[in-house]
């Protein structure tokens, strides 16, 4: 199942504790999920393990010019 924004999910934080929150954001390796006030990092292999997939990240590219 694709992983979106938005979606409520219950995962493990990074601390080992179990947290239930909504996807707010993707980074490299990590989501950050929101509970409420607070924002948990958690893991993408443990949202992996559970059967989701993650859309694909666009990487910043860094242009020079040289004259």
């Amino acid at each position: 199942m694709l992983a979106e924004k938005g979606m409520v999910v219950t995962v493990k934080d990074i601390f080992g504790a179990q947290q239930t929150g909504t996807i707010e954001a993707f980074g490299e390796y990590t989501v950050i999920l929101s509970c409420g006030v607070k924002r948990i990092v958690v893991e993408k292999r443990e949202l992996a393990h559970q059967g989701y997939t993650f859309p694909r990240q666009k990487r910043k590219s860094i242009f020079s010019i040289v004259n």
